[in-house]
């Protein structure tokens, strides 16, 4: 959905206009706008929008979708690839350009706000592009710069295997990138500038050239990182994982942490728990279990914007959560179920009006941010929901 029907259905009294959720409805089971690909778009596609401009730089009234995703390609035959359409009311989706990525498929995107760079995990790699805008154009794909280098192959046959990338994501502004890790470890790089020459690997001429550069790399959670996130204004990191936790990462413009992470608790959901008392296992009941799985903040939102999370039970129903991290302590201000199974996907349009989650079951709920009330919820997909987007008012 767009952002020029949200402002209109979601008026300040906070109730839906009929019109708007009836449209919806009427339309449910047929999309306006549908690709297929030929290259399996599975739990490595994620989707992310960013407005294009001609030559002369004219803002156009399109955007750009970036999806990634691939099946193997030397085990299947099909091919890895990064896939660059635009989006418009008046042509809908266009391939513009397919750039092949080889044996290693794209797992995870992340784009800054005004979609100059493009950081993606391409295979045990994490990297970035600079004018990613270029690659609408076949075969102009900028060379990728290395944030975090795979592994060295000479490991051990009995040695644990080294932690591989998860998740990443790029700040606002482009020049922070956070990396997740399987083994719980959040990493955070930082662009700057190298002071001399011989940082550079010798190259005098790359002197002066921002590069990537670690920053800190801790290890708070006990699982895998599921989903990272900054802040609007870039003070906090927030990361997930399976293991319960939500932490909160206060950071410096520079990126150094400041101080330990703030852990973001969650509802106690004592009526879910009181209607729906979880199993019993041995004649005693199985402690109820509830796990972050996905963070989005509205991209033009303030400092103070809300965190929106997705909360599941085993086996669902999945639930957002609407959070206030400038809060002292951070807190769940509100939250409200989603649907009978798990959320996997969630996103939330720029102005922070809607909030739209895609469960396990291919279920698309559409939800008004401010109060968390469902305005539509439709099953167009016959698989689990691995990536959503609200585009821009412009498309």
């Amino acid at each position: 959905t767009s952002e020029a029907a949200s402002k209109d259905a979601v008026p300040k009294d906070g109730k839906p206009k009929a019109a708007f959720a009836a449209e919806l409805t009427d339309n449910a089971q047929a999309p306006r706008f549908q690709v297929k690909s030929r290259y399996p778009l599975l739990a490595s596609a994620m989707a992310h929008t960013a407005s294009s401009f001609s030559a002369s730089g004219e803002r156009l009234d399109t955007s750009v979708v970036f999806l990634g995703g691939g099946g193997g390609a030397s085990k299947t035959g099909v091919p890895n690839a990064l896939m660059v359409l635009s989006l418009s009311t008046e042509a809908g989706l266009k391939m513009l350009a397919e750039h092949r990525t080889g044996s290693s498929a794209i797992t995870a995107l992340s784009l800054d706000v005004a979609a100059r760079n493009l950081a993606c995990i391409l295979g045990a790699e994490v990297v970035t592009f600079s004018n990613i805008r270029d690659a609408a154009r076949p075969g102009q794909l900028p060379p990728p710069r290395i944030v975090l280098a795979a592994p060295a192959d000479n490991v051990k046959p009995d040695s644990k295997p080294p932690p591989q990338p998860y998740a990443i994501c790029l700040s606002a502004t482009g020049d922070k990138v956070a990396v997740g890790l399987d083994d719980g470890t959040v990493m955070l790089f930082a662009l700057q500038r190298a002071e001399n020459a011989a940082e550079v690997n010798g190259d005098a001429e790359l002197k002066g050239e921002r590069e990537w550069r670690q920053i800190w790399s801790q290890t708070k959670h006990r699982k895998e990182i599921k989903d990272l996130v900054f802040s609007p204004d870039e003070a906090t990191l927030c990361s997930i994982a399976p293991d319960g936790q939500c932490l909160l990462w206060p950071i410096s413009a520079e990126g150094e942490t400041r101080g330990d992470p703030v852990a973001l608790a969650q509802p106690n959901f004592w009526l879910h728990n009181l209607l729906h008392p979880p199993p019993k296992r041995r004649g005693k009941r199985v402690p109820p279990s509830t796990q972050w799985r996905c963070l989005r903040f509205a991209s033009a939102g303030r400092a103070d914007s809300p965190l929106y999370a997705a909360i599941n039970h085993t086996g669902g129903p999945g639930w957002v959560a609407k959070c206030s991290i400038g809060a002292a302590p951070p807190a769940v201000s509100a939250y409200a179920r989603a649907s009978r199974s798990p959320v996997t996907a969630l996103d939330v349009s720029s102005d922070g009006a809607l909030v739209a989650a895609g469960t396990a079951e291919g279920e698309l709920v559409l939800m008004q941010a401010r109060t968390l009330q469902r305005l539509v919820q439709l099953n167009p997909h016959e698989l689990f929901v691995t990536s959503l987007l609200v585009s821009g008012s412009e498309a």
